[in-house]
């Protein structure tokens, strides 16, 4: 009985995750999702992933995220150093509810790093209330 509980309390938790597309998306960084849990598991969990397309310079070696609660930044500690080069980062499961973050990507070779991408606004939804508190009785004396 327990494993056939815990079995559906797993497929509700797979079957509840849903997407909520980026407020703001642009021509270089071309996509941000979120996702979140249902909130009848009293808890929240937020990511977002980013896309973008490549530097056209040949020699690109990696590429840096960085991301700031105002928009324009400033951009002074990247979120995340890619060593190789990508088109992609993500899931970024470090971010909490109702905040808003501003992102934007380099591209770095054995010469430095790139000019600023595009600026991409994300707005991360705000956490579920607990579900409700079931299973009250009252006695009277």
């Amino acid at each position: 009985m327990r494993k056939h509980f815990v079995l559906g309390l797993l497929l509700l938790a797979i079957a509840s995750i849903i997407s909520i597309p980026a407020a703001a998306q642009s021509s270089s960084i071309t996509k941000a999702a979120f996702n979140d849990v249902h909130p009848m598991f009293m808890f929240a969990s937020h990511s977002f992933t980013l896309t973008w397309t490549q530097s056209t310079s040949t020699d690109v070696t990696g590429n840096k995220i960085y991301c700031a609660p105002t928009t324009g930044g400033p951009y002074t500690t990247p979120r995340a150093t890619l060593s190789t080069p990508s088109t992609s980062y993500g899931p970024d499961t470090n971010v909490v509810g109702n905040q808003v973050l501003f992102c934007v990507v380099t591209a770095v070779n054995a010469a430095g790093e790139s000019v600023f991408s595009n600026e991409v606004k994300l707005t991360i939804p705000p956490d579920p209330k607990p579900a409700p508190a079931s299973g009250l009785t009252g006695t009277v004396q």
